[in-house]
């Protein structure tokens, strides 16, 4: 992993380490004060370009999404995975696993449901779109339902490993899905503007 530069996850690291409590928040979550899209997709593609095969058994398929492990905590310290849209019906579930999740491409619409009465009714208590260099923390047991669109691409940070949901991938399935991740952030990073050397920000094409 020596194209990859861990120091980025520290502060990832940070948000996973919170309780929940309103209290419990990183002294310095810099990772929060933004430009760290360029970055981040870079060090994404580095780690698809040295991915396992067998990290395939790591990786699932199922309700919308497929998730594919990029990196094992052992050698990042927590958990890398990218989430791509894949076909199939998307329903609300609880999170197994506490995450954060960064936006790196394309959009995804997420609803939060405070107990399987608002399920019941359709009424989330939080409704959110997400796009690129978009950050969030998801709580174990919250149950969400996360649509997203057919270009979007996020990195999925957990501590351990994701509990699996869905069905697991084939080696053949993990590499194709590995070829379509380079392709949608490598189109990302290539409609990321420079930051300017004056004003020190960018934009996208």
């Amino acid at each position: 992993m020596t194209m990859t530069d861990l120091s980025l996850f520290e502060p990832v690291a940070a948000l996973l380490a919170q309780t929940g409590a309103p209290h419990d928040v990183p002294d310095s979550p810099g990772i929060l004060c933004g430009n760290w899209l360029t970055p981040m997709t870079a060090q994404a593609l580095a780690l698809l370009s040295d991915t396992d095969p067998a990290h395939a058994g790591g990786s699932f398929t199922g309700n919308g999404h497929t998730h594919l492990l990029i990196a094992p905590s052992t050698d990042t310290r927590s958990a890398v995975y990218l989430r791509l849209h894949a076909s199939g019906d998307v329903s609300p579930e609880a999170a197994a696993d506490k995450t954060v999740v960064l936006g790196l491409a394309g959009t995804s619409d997420l609803e939060a449901f405070r107990h399987e009465g608002d399920v019941a009714d359709d009424h989330p208590w939080y409704v959110r779109e997400f796009g690129p260099e978009s950050i969030y923390a998801c709580h174990a047991d919250t149950i969400v339902a996360l649509r997203s669109s057919h270009d979007s691409c996020q990195l999925v940070i957990t501590q351990d490993s994701l509990t699996p949901t869905g069905r697991t991938l084939s080696a053949d399935e993990y590499l194709r899905a590995v070829k379509s991740a380079h392709r949608l952030l490598t189109n990302a990073l290539n409609t990321v503007v420079p930051a300017h050397p004056l004003t020190g920000t960018g934009d996208q094409k």
